[in-house]
C-alpha cells in the first residue's frame, strides 16, 4: 500500500508518523483495536453501575476508572486523527514548496515521462490480458 502523504526524502517526524498511522489505520486490526478499547470502556463502567454495595470509596474509585477508560479511548483515538491531519498539513506545505520551485516547463515535462512510462507499462499488459482471456469474452 503506497504511503497517503508523498514520500519526502527529509520527511519530518510528522509525515513519517502519518504515514505509519496511516497504515495502521487501514489495517482490519485497526477497527479490532477500537473494538477493544471500546469493550473496555464499557465494562468499567458498568462495573460502576452494577456494583452491588454502597461503600462510596468504592464507588469513587470505580467512577475514577470508568472516567479514565473513557477518557483514554477518546484521547487516544483523537490523537491519532490529529496526528494523521497534521502529517497531511505538513505533505501539502512540502508539496507546495516543491512546486513553487519546479518552473511549469518541468511539471509538463515529469507529467509527458510519467504518462509515456504509463502507456509503455500498459502496452505490454495488454498483450498479456489478450494472451489470457478466453475467446469470445471481450
Amino acid at each position: 500500500m503506497a504511503p497517503p502523504f508523498p514520500t519526502i526524502l527529509d520527511s519530518s517526524d510528522a509525515v513519517a508518523l502519518g504515514n505509519r498511522l496511516h497504515a495502521l489505520k487501514q489495517s482490519p486490526g485497526y477497527g479490532d483495536l477500537y473494538r477493544i478499547s471500546d469493550t473496555l470502556v464499557k465494562k468499567a463502567v458498568s462495573a460502576l453501575v452494577e456494583y452491588p454495595g454502597w461503600d462510596q470509596q468504592q464507588i469513587a474509585i470505580l467512577k475514577s476508572r470508568a472516567q479514565a477508560a473513557t477518557e483514554h479511548h477518546a484521547m487516544l483515538f483523537s490523537l491519532v486523527n490529529e496526528a494523521l491531519v497534521d502529517a497531511s498539513r505538513e505533505a501539502d506545505s512540502h508539496a507546495e514548496k516543491e512546486a513553487s520551485r519546479r518552473t511549469p516547463r518541468e511539471v509538463v515535462e515529469e507529467a509527458d515521462e510519467l504518462r509515456a512510462a504509463s502507456l509503455y507499462a500498459f502496452d505490454g499488459l495488454d498483450e498479456i490480458i489478450q494472451d489470457s482471456r478466453p475467446a469470445g469474452s471481450f
